[in-house]
């Protein structure tokens, strides 16, 4: 390489280096939180989250246990500070509703600091293998329940889909 082509090289990197953010790369957030999972978060995702957030539930991940919760704690803070929080698709303007089984803006905070400030685990309880959480009907049990019939495909069939939304 000649000297004119090293320095301009030179140049070139001293020019484009600062524009480049390059940020500081962490394995791990430092724990800053003095929220724990199992003393402040579990109690809340159990009360709000455990009917369908649970194995086998409704939702895509259960929210019991910390290591099944803590993956997902920073989708879980960008969700609840997102406008449309499911499943309640109300409008806020009429009011408050009978039995608005929302977080209160002090539980919102301790789940946000949580997950900002490192997901601490805490010490787990005991009983943390047995999780049950009995499926609660806020508004009490439903007149009627209803079981569909098994559906089965064959090999060369496409299952058809649609959305329902109340």
């Amino acid at each position: 390489m000649t000297p004119d082509r090293l320095m301009r090289l030179v140049v070139w990197l001293a020019v484009a280096m600062p524009c480049t953010d390059a940020g500081v790369v962490e394995a791990h957030k430092p724990v800053t939180s003095k929220y724990t999972y199992y003393e402040h978060i579990q109690p809340l995702f159990r009360f709000y989250c455990g009917g369908c957030h649970r194995p086998d539930g409704i939702a895509p991940m259960s929210l019991l246990s910390y290591e099944t919760t803590y993956p997902w704690a920073e989708s879980i803070k960008e969700h609840l500070l997102a406008p449309s929080l499911h499943p309640y698709h109300d409008d806020e303007s009429y009011g408050v509703f009978r039995h608005d089984h929302r977080l209160t803006p002090r539980e919102l905070d301790r789940i946000v600091d949580w997950a900002d400030g490192g997901t601490p685990q805490g010490v787990a309880p005991a009983d943390t293998l047995r999780i049950d959480t009995p499926v609660r009907w806020i508004l009490g049990p439903p007149d009627r329940t209803l079981t569909l019939p098994e559906v089965v495909l064959g090999s060369e069939e496409t299952e058809k889909t649609q959305t329902f939304v109340f």
